[in-house]
């Protein structure tokens, strides 16, 4: 059987703004999987597909390991550490480093 696929809708959504109809331009799809955690997922994946494990890394109410990342992050901005600053991404939604080198908490995990 063949996997539901949940369409990208995105801000447009949430404003009200999708148009529906035979000319409607369809964004792509992409699919949010919520997998139990085991050694192997074991399906077939496409290039846009979400899979979230719950407790993959740690238990979901362990919040030390996103703090220390936060605070190794933090310090190798001010120790100057060349593209180490956050960058928005997704309109804000979520910050990303392009030199996460300098926490070694990231390389952990």
């Amino acid at each position: 059987a063949q996997a539901p696929s949940d369409r990208k809708l995105g801000s447009r959504a949430f404003e009200g703004r999708i148009v529906t109809g035979l000319h409607a331009a369809r964004p792509s799809g992409m699919r949010i999987i919520i997998a139990p955690p085991r050694e192997r997922y074991g399906r077939s994946l496409k290039h846009d597909d979400v899979v979230v494990v719950p407790e993959f890394y740690c238990p979901e109410e362990n919040w030390d390991v996103y703090y220390k990342l936060v605070k190794e992050m933090r310090q190798s901005q001010s120790d100057g550490t060349q593209r180490s600053e956050w960058i928005p991404w997704h309109e804000g939604a979520h910050l990303l480093s392009q030199n996460p080198t300098g926490s070694r908490t990231f390389q952990k995990v």
